[in-house]
């Protein structure tokens, strides 16, 4: 799958975010997007997530859509979980309860309407995974199969700007 959208970052970020700092900002600053549980995720694996919670910040100053970052089909985010069941429908909100390995990093959605899309963060050496293939052909036959027209599974690419 190719990149949809490419961005850009600087190392310094990502360390700020691994150190805590940034992700305690981004939480701050985007509660609509980041909730405690992402945060305390973040706190438990440092090393982790800075491409998802730095994509979902770009497409929120880009657009205004939101997202819901990982662990969106998960027991353990209720909210998340509902919030994805209301706009998607019960119909594909059943079938990626029954498929999670492969699911995008993303959930992202305009608030007020019915526009939502998946999105794959890649961030550094990281390359689309078999798992991550299947899913997405999966769904995309899902979607037909439901006559769900528009792109619903996007790729955003982000790459370490060298200064």
């Amino acid at each position: 799958m190719t990149a949809d959208f490419t961005f850009t970052y600087h190392a310094a970020q990502r360390e700020r975010f691994r150190s805590g700092s940034l992700a305690e900002e981004w939480k701050s600053r985007y509660p609509m997007i980041f909730d405690q549980a992402d945060l305390d995720l973040v706190r438990n694996q440092p090393r982790y997530h800075f491409f998802e919670w730095l994509s979902a910040v770009l497409i929120y100053e880009a657009t205004g859509w939101l997202s819901l970052v990982e662990s969106y089909t998960a027991g353990t985010h209720p909210d998340k979980r509902e919030k994805l069941r209301a706009i998607v429908g019960d119909e594909i909100f059943k079938d990626l309860n029954l498929h999670q390995s492969g699911q995008p990093d993303l959930f992202v959605y305009r608030p007020g309407t019915d526009q939502w899309f998946f999105c794959e963060v890649k961030g550094g050496p990281d390359k689309e995974r078999d798992n991550q293939r299947e899913w997405r052909e999966k769904f995309r036959k899902l979607l037909t199969d439901l006559r769900v027209r528009g792109e619903r599974i996007r790729m955003i690419q982000l790459k370490e700007i060298n200064l």
